[in-house]
């Protein structure tokens, strides 16, 4: 992230715990898993059968394209702070986040 310190210092320490459990689960490093910029072939997203519907369906995605074997790569992006008010639940959004990410780490990786 170029310019991190334009996002709010909890949000940037959540993104980044967050990034780090989710390298932890693909077993490779993915630096941001919650920016909310992708490319994504449509065929190949709907063929994962993914199924969550909150802000837990980016980690799902990054890590079941990983699974499946897809490439995924980052490209570095400014981060431009423009005093919005963010749309996530603080409490409700991490239970949600928190039961996936413990389904995920299920032996069989099933999410």
């Amino acid at each position: 992230m170029h310019r991190a310190e334009a996002i709010p210092w909890l949000r940037r320490a959540v993104n980044r715990w967050m990034s780090q459990r989710i390298s932890r689960l693909a077993g490779r490093r993915l630096p941001d898993s919650q920016c909310g910029f992708r490319l994504i072939n449509a065929q190949s997203l709907s063929a994962l059968g993914l199924k969550t519907d909150h802000f837990e369906f980016e980690s799902e995605m990054l890590l079941a394209f990983v699974r499946a074997g897809y490439q995924v790569e980052f490209v570095p992006i400014e981060v431009i702070g423009r005093g919005q008010r963010s749309h996530v639940h603080p409490l409700a959004d991490t239970w949600r986040w928190l039961r996936w990410w413990r389904r995920a780490r299920l032996p069989s990786g099933r999410v």
